[in-house]
């Protein structure tokens, strides 16, 4: 299957061809509404479980960066992210158990800020 993927021109393809349909609708590009770069399934598609639509980033230009959701910038979250070891803390609000201690800390060791 991963084969087959990389053969169709894995996820450069797919988002090009997402793109190229965001240009093509005038209505959208007219509304002002930005091309949403979709890059992981919400919370309760992770968990196998229908969920909401996937978490994205607003490219409202050709930059870097972009907002996630209404007021996050995406190199900020992913900061965040890093600086937990990639356990932010917003799952303990939903019930999930603390990670063992010191396992955030060893696994954010060393990492840099975007």
């Amino acid at each position: 299957m991963q084969l087959e993927w990389a053969e169709r021109g894995g996820s450069r393809s797919y988002y090009e061809a997402e793109h190229a349909e965001y240009l093509s609708d005038t209505a959208r590009r007219d509304a002002g509404i930005p091309f949403q770069l979709d890059y992981a399934p919400d919370e309760l598609h992770k968990a196998n479980i229908s969920g909401d639509a996937p978490y994205g980033i607003d490219l409202p230009g050709p930059g870097i960066d972009g907002k996630v959701g209404p007021a996050i910038w995406f190199v900020d979250d992913l900061n965040t992210a890093f600086a937990a070891g990639g356990f932010p803390g917003a799952l303990w609000d939903e019930g999930y158990q603390e990670p063992p201690a010191g396992l955030r800390e060893s696994l954010a060791a060393g990492l840099l800020r975007l």
